[in-house]
């Protein structure tokens, strides 16, 4: 009996918890290719290597927002899946992750592609509030992270192993925090890059 509840475990933990720690990690290493591939593209590997010079505090906040949000949604869609196994699938909820806020982390990068487009003017302005958009990125992606932790808490899809940081922490106030906070910021960025 001891050997089986042992074997049960290691399942759940390499389903529920590796899986998406993994997923997120190699998530965040393409994000991170995707990046250099693209600065390549648009201009050369050492256009690529000086741009993340200037910016690694912030490509790195996206790259690991990005990767978080990843391995948020393999473990959602794992615990849902698994709850369907135990519980029937009438009964697990089920419900879509916003890809939005991922999508927003890369719009900086559209400065890179429009002259090749014939696009220039989108150029200046794309550049002149490069770091406008490397923000909404960073504040997209917490936001992104809130609304998943509030989503497992709302639908009860977390482990034994996370229960009390879901007892104690009140996700929807968390979210809403941040999605202020994030709003009041990138408000005042702009209009800091505009004056």
């Amino acid at each position: 009996m001891g050997a089986a509840v042992k074997m049960q475990e290691n399942f759940y933990h390499k389903k529920i918890v590796l899986k998406p720690i993994l997923i997120g990690i190699l998530s965040s290493f393409l994000l991170f290719g995707v990046y250099f591939s693209i600065l390549t593209f648009a201009n050369s590997f050492q256009h690529a290597l000086q741009e993340f010079n200037k910016f690694w505090y912030l490509l790195l906040l996206l790259i690991f927002g990005f990767g978080t949000q990843v391995g948020f949604y393999v473990y959602i869609k794992e615990v849902i899946k698994l709850k369907e196994l135990w519980l029937g699938s009438g009964v697990a909820a089920t419900g879509g992750i916003s890809t939005t806020s991922m999508a927003a982390c890369c719009v900086h990068h559209l400065s890179d592609i429009f002259p090749i487009l014939g696009l220039s003017a989108f150029t200046i302005i794309f550049s002149k509030y490069q770091i406008f958009w490397m923000l909404l990125g960073i504040f997209s992606n917490i936001i992104g992270i809130t609304w998943m932790l509030m989503f497992i808490q709302k639908n009860n899809l977390y482990i034994e192993l996370n229960r009390t940081i879901f007892s104690k922490v009140n996700m929807k106030k968390l979210f809403f925090l941040n999605l202020i906070a994030s709003i009041f910021i990138l408000g005042s960025a702009l209009l800091y890059l505009r004056g």
